[in-house]
């Protein structure tokens, strides 16, 4: 009888039974193999066109489309009103005239000067829609394949600075071109536009008609007219924006540095800006700028990464904030929007 610890050794057939199968090594490495090669197809993905993944399909959505809507086709989409040596101003031009002036009734001391409003960002109905339509939009015209390298702004172009009334809302249009000065007639282009000044920032709204023109509107407030540098550059082209290898997809190229020059007209008067309110955090798009309120050229930044360049309890100027401005340590620039906000201590905040 066997003591109760030994342990019996396999026999010949079992050890072949637990030996693995040389079909199923072939069948595991082919199956790593796959699941590596699909790995690699979907880091790559965005490298692809998008054309070729969509193509099978947006014919037949198009045509769709077409069928239940009486508009034309594309291919026969009329021509750009621009060409390409002389840009029609018909309809890009500078419009300092935007939206209905009305006499100011609290200004009875000059019963000339009249009251505009702000620039407002307001949010576009069925963004998301209407963004993935333009995107899926089929080519066929050379204009509607050609890629945005250059821009033509009637009123700004050929000059060597602009001279705008400070307060008024100015609006130019302006023209994408291809690298042969032709007209782009598809929209996707996302531009980045910087009014600079001394004492006012602001990133103007640009505007995609989806045509190939675009538009940028400027204010600035009487209290700050002086001399600007307004610059245009175009980040990505045609929703290039959007993939995920954006830093490799981006264009990120200056096509305007312009010198502008704001003039204080005594017959323009702007709102007052009203503070902030708990309805107003409801807003879906902000439109603002930054104001500087006091600064101090000789500030550095401490051995502790503070940047207390003014007073703590430096005051700001209503209507641009209400409190202390100094305590946010940015050397006296403040934000605004629609409304002005509250900067609270940190006793009153508690």
């Amino acid at each position: 009888m066997p003591d109760k610890g030994a342990i019996i050794s396999p026999v010949p057939s079992q050890l072949l039974i637990l030996r693995p199968s040389p079909l199923l090594q072939w069948r595991l490495g082919a199956l790593t193999a796959l699941i590596f090669f699909l790995m690699l197809v979907v880091w790559n993905i965005d490298s692809c066109s998008i054309q070729s993944f969509v193509e099978p399909w947006r014919f037949n959505t198009y045509s769709v489309r077409l069928n239940l809507s009486p508009s034309p086709s594309p291919s026969l989409a009329p021509k750009p009103h621009l060409e390409s040596d002389k840009p029609h101003r018909q309809n890009l031009t500078l419009n300092k005239t935007t939206g209905p002036r009305n006499p100011d009734p609290n200004l009875t001391s000059n019963p000339t000067r009249v009251q505009v409003g702000w620039i407002a960002a307001e949010s576009e109905k069925n963004f998301t829609a209407n963004l993935m339509r333009n995107w899926l939009a089929p080519g066929g015209a050379p204009c509607r394949e050609a890629k945005t390298v250059e821009i033509s702004v009637p009123g700004i172009d050929g000059t060597d600075s602009v001279e705008l009334t400070a307060g008024e809302i100015h609006e130019f249009k302006f023209q994408a071109l291809d690298e042969s000065k032709n007209p782009v007639c598809i929209g996707g282009d996302y531009f980045e536009t910087d009014l600079s000044g001394e004492n006012w920032k602001s990133r103007p709204p640009v505007k995609d008609f989806g045509n190939g023109t675009y538009s940028f509107s400027l204010q600035v407030h009487p209290e700050f007219a002086g001399e600007y540098n307004l610059t245009v550059i175009l980040l990505f082209r045609h929703y290039q924006g959007l993939k995920f290898s954006t830093a490799r997809l981006g264009f990120d190229r200056k096509l305007r540095n312009v010198r502008l020059r704001f003039l204080n007209k005594p017959y323009i008067a702007l709102p007052e800006l009203r503070s902030c309110q708990k309805s107003d955090f409801t807003r879906d798009s902000w439109s603002g700028r930054w104001t500087r309120l006091g600064k101090n050229d000789e500030c550095q930044i401490s051995n502790d990464g503070r940047y207390r360049c003014l007073a703590a309890d430096f005051p700001c100027r209503k209507p641009w904030c209400d409190g202390a401005v100094g305590a946010i340590e940015s050397n006296g620039w403040v934000y605004s929007t629609h409304c002005s906000f509250k900067l609270f201590s940190g006793d009153s905040a508690w």
